[in-house]
């Protein structure tokens, strides 16, 4: 039987199965597949009752990958879970001929009718999920968009407006992807040695409090500790031979370090066998960030740095010391990502254009140039330059991409179903380094009275972004569950959910759907570009606003209108977008806006204002505004004398007694008497059992998701 049919949905003994959803019916309950692994099901069903080769099923199922037969395996073993084969009747193993399916297989009619099953239900899967073209289960799987925003376990395919040609344009092919490291620890950054023959990589902050780099040779050999210390380690890199010691057997690594508030450089001294002899301090800089890895050229260092507010382009000199604005960011072009380029008198910049677009920008040296290179479009990107390729290697989080020196961008072969960050080139080419993350969580609410923590969703990936609907007895929310970010509406009397939006583009960042009055619509961005859904007909409509960029904040009645927010450097731009006309009014503002009956509110981090700047609400003392959450007749405010963005609640407010020091609150600020009332105290734990990230408030409820990251270096090994 082809497969073409079975993808419309099919009978297994009886049993329904839905590949457009991952969904099979059993008795009384459903299970969810990952995608790959519906595919394997769905290749052993067309040639039900014959054996196929794991060779075979795998180049069906991931035909750009590097073969794994642990991926193979995984997949039959969760089918087998799924199906209770513990006997292994259902699919038989052939040894060294592969596998069978042996079940009465029958197409469903195109009535055919599926019931809404309770979530709890509808969401379970056999195991944990599969990833195409990846390393053993045992220490591969994250990790966002959003980022921005929190971002969660995206599509495993590049920008959608890519040419259909991009792949048969590749020069790279990949293979042997192995893991260098496979700890309960973050490894999230790492670099090649300047002969290749070794991986430094860093260790965030261990149990010990210290940050580590560690050194690991290539054919995977002892891994030893090179460095510790206690401060925040960001990013690392080897400086040219030239710019080290008189002995040019010697290495000199440059480290970025965060502490207090500051951002300090330094340099280590690494003996012909990568042993740390020296070091010494360079600069530091108070009230900055390193934002990327860096770029040592000759004796100065490029790197971009968050400085009040705005992401800068700065150089330093590692001899004296003396830093030197170089750029600021504009409208125009605001950089977040720094690379060597081809010609040494220049780098490389990449960052978003008025539009969101991501662009490749070559920036002169001396300060008197910058040139346009590449446009790409809305995703963000990791980039680093290499000179034995000729050209870019990119990577979107997701795929990744060579950009050579004739500007022609293609795709490798490679699939991957995490988040795949900061990839870095062997010195002669040959092999690829990167950190790969996973990310978990899901959406819990909180009663503002019993302090009751209930949660709501349970997946194998990312459910966050939660809204709750204007009635309160729906959310909203994005969620990772079938491989890609898609958008799920869960009744919460009913205990069923809906996909709304299942992303048919692929786009890689969606933002926190927002409920319109009525309940009936909800509207969010993908990639910064807006979209609206109309939940109030059979099937959900979208309607797209490409040229409408920003995140929607807050619906505008009469007439209906949205505000959104284009977040950039200390301002930001707001704008409102009339359905009916379409026409767009922009103002720009460093506070965030929000609006009742045409009136104008501001807040910050102390207090709400009118547009007059009258102080209506001021936060108590040693209390900030950590979050506002804007309703028809008033606005929720959390507030915390936490300054990060993420709260630790204790386990089921098991100390309700804890200092008013401690807790966060939430109070009310009402439109219609202009005053405000405290609600709730919410307790706050260091000993917490999550992190968490509130997403929404309404008068009864709290809705947060929780955010788990798993990181480990891994490698691929690149042909030409």
């Amino acid at each position: 039987m082809a497969i073409a049919a079975l993808r419309n949905g099919f009978s297994l003994n009886g049993q329904r199965i839905l590949p457009s959803t991952g969904e099979v019916f059993l008795t009384g309950s459903v299970q969810k597949l990952e995608p790959k692994v519906m595919e394997v099901l769905l290749v052993l069903a067309s040639s039900a009752g014959d054996a196929i080769s794991a060779e075979q099923i795998f180049a069906l199922v991931w035909p750009r990958s590097v073969y794994s037969p642990v991926a193979i395996r995984r997949s039959v073993n969760q089918l087998r879970n799924v199906f209770h084969d513990h006997h292994k009747l259902l699919i038989k193993t052939h040894p060294k001929r592969g596998y069978s399916l042996h079940a009465d297989i029958a197409l469903l009619t195109e009535t055919s009718s599926v019931p809404l099953l309770p979530v709890a239900e509808a969401t379970k899967t056999a195991t944990q999920p599969v990833s195409a073209g990846r390393a053993p289960w045992w220490f591969s799987i994250f990790c966002l968009l959003l980022c921005g925003g929190c971002w969660g376990l995206y599509a495993a395919f590049g920008p959608a407006d890519l040419p259909a040609a991009a792949d048969a344009k590749a020069k790279w092919v990949v293979a042997d992807l192995q893991p260098l490291t496979a700890t309960k620890e973050q490894e999230s950054f790492s670099q090649f040695t300047p002969d290749g023959k070794a991986i430094v990589y860093l260790k965030e902050a261990t149990a010990s409090g210290h940050s580590e780099l560690w050194l690991a040779p290539t054919n995977r050999q002892q891994h030893r500790l090179l460095y510790q210390t206690e401060a925040q380690i960001k990013f690392f890199n080897f400086a040219p031979a030239s710019t080290g010691t008189t002995k040019l057997q010697h290495s000199q690594l440059v480290i970025a370090t965060e502490q207090d508030n500051s951002l300090h450089f330094a340099s280590l001294w690494l003996s012909d066998d990568y042993q740390l002899y020296s070091s010494a301090n360079h600069f530091s800089l108070s009230g900055s960030k390193l934002l990327s890895p860096f770029v040592v050229a000759e004796h100065q260092l490029y790197f971009l740095a968050l400085q009040q507010g705005e992401q800068r382009l700065l150089k330093a000199d590692l001899s004296s010391g003396q830093v030197d604005l170089l750029y600021v960011p504009t409208q125009q072009f605001s950089p977040y990502r720094i690379a060597p380029a081809a010609d040494n008198n220049y780098v490389t910049l990449l960052g978003f254009d008025e539009e969101k677009r991501s662009q490749i920008k070559l920036f002169a040296k001396n300060g008197t140039e910058l040139t346009d290179y590449k446009t790409l479009d809305a995703n963000w990107y990791f980039i680093v330059y290499h000179p034995t390729a000729n050209g870019y290697l990119l990577s979107d989080g997701k795929a990744l991409f060579y950009l050579n020196n004739n500007k022609e961008l293609s795709r490798l072969a490679f699939e991957n179903y995490a988040f795949l960050h900061y990839p870095v080139l062997s010195p002669d080419g040959k092999l690829l380094s990167y950190s790969q993350a996973k990310i978990t969580g899901n959406i819990y609410s909180l009663d503002l009275l019993s302090h009751q923590q209930t949660q709501l969703t349970s997946a194998t990936a990312h459910d966050w972004q939660g809204s709750y609907s204007p009635d309160g007895k729906r959310i909203a929310y994005v969620s990772n569950k079938n491989g890609l970010s898609q958008i799920f509406v869960l009744d919460l009397e009913a205990n069923t959910e809906q996909l709304v939006y299942p992303n048919p583009a692929l786009q890689l960042a969606l933002s926190q759907p927002l409920w319109s009055p009525d309940g009936t619509k909800l509207a969010f961005a993908r990639n910064e570009r807006l979209a609206l859904l109309d939940l109030n007909t059979p099937q959900v409509k979208v309607r797209y606003f490409d040229t409408v960029i920003g995140q929607p904040s807050q619906w505008l009645p009469q007439p209906e209108r949205l505000l959104l927010v284009q977040k950039s450097q200390q301002l930001q731009r707001w704008i409102e977008f009339d359905f009916a006309t379409e026409q767009q009014k922009q103002s720009v503002s460093a506070e965030h806006r929000l609006y009742h009956q045409n009136q104008r509110y501001q807040i910050n981090k102390q207090q709400l204002q009118d547009a007059t700047g009258l102080v209506l609400f001021q936060a108590p003392k040693n209390k900030q505004i950590l979050r506002h959450v804007a309703k028809h007749n008033g606005v929720y405010l959390l507030l915390s004398a936490v300054p990060s963005s993420s709260l630790q609640l204790s386990p089921l407010a098991s100390n309700p007694d804890q200092s008013k020091a401690d807790a966060a609150e939430i109070w009310f600020f009402a439109f219609a008497g202009q005053n405000a009332s405290k609600i709730s105290n919410i307790p706050l734990s260091g000993q917490s059992i999550a992190a968490i990230d509130i997403s929404d408030i309404n008068a009864q409820q709290l809705l947060y998701s929780t955010f788990a990251v798993e990181k480990d270096i891994h490698t691929l090994r690149l042909l030409q």
